[in-house]
């Protein structure tokens, strides 16, 4: 199985990578924060405001829908990325401790040969 097919690999990224904001972002809520409460106030609906602002509005609103799936999507695709990185070398790291494990161990392991006659066993 290639390691870009894992089934085991997370799809979601955690809250607290996703959480940061970009200031694009921020600063496009705040244009549109601005723009609500004007229209609020001056027409209390957005329904009612002339089709320019009403537009304007939406606008600003696909363009923060866009820009917060494009940043998703990137953040997405590093954790991604890096998940599938840090797992190759995870288990690199646990092969070689394997083998080492096993070089240690038939190293230590020495057969013992007892003999009936005392000179012999000293003679090894």
């Amino acid at each position: 199985m290639s390691i870009w097919c894992n089934s085991g690999a997370p799809r979601d990224v955690p809250g607290e990578v996703m959480d940061p904001l970009d200031p694009e972002i921020a600063s496009l809520k705040r244009r549109i924060q601005v723009l609500y409460n004007k229209i609020k106030w001056d027409y209390k609906f957005i329904k009612r405001a002339p089709n320019k602002i009403q537009m304007e509005y939406k606008d600003l609103c696909k363009q923060v829908t866009n820009a917060t799936k494009s940043l998703k999507d990137e953040i997405k695709n590093a954790y991604r990325k890096d998940y599938f990185f840090r797992v190759h070398n995870e288990m690199m790291k646990m092969q070689l401790k394997r083998r080492q494990n096993k070089t240690t161990a038939e190293d230590e392991v020495e057969p013992l040969v007892e003999h009936q006659l005392k000179e012999r066993t000293q003679l090894q």
